[in-house]
């Protein structure tokens, strides 16, 4: 099972396209939000808020099983995913 995590800032479109893109090629897989406050400005708050949120399941996921929404215009997706999406299409 693939385990993910969403940290997002604002931009709820992303935060949809990115979660029915998982629920759609990876139905089973968990999903963790975690949204930042309204009024961060340091993007040293995203990678501070996976490093949290790994501490928490520390030896549960591997690096390339995370899903990150950094901003309101990117969407970053793994290596893993990008394998897992080019084997359901091929």
């Amino acid at each position: 099972m693939m385990h993910f995590v969403i940290v997002t800032l604002g931009s709820a479109d992303l935060v949809a396209l990115a979660l029915s893109s998982i629920r759609r090629y990876a139905p089973t897989s968990m999903i963790d939000l975690v949204p930042l406050p309204a009024d961060t400005h340091d993007a040293r708050a995203h990678g501070a808020a996976i490093d949290l949120w790994r501490s928490t399941y520390a030896g549960q996921v591997l690096d390339d099983d995370i899903v990150v929404i950094m901003d309101p215009d990117a969407v970053l997706l793994s290596a893993q995913w990008s394998c897992e999406v080019t084997h359901a299409f091929a």
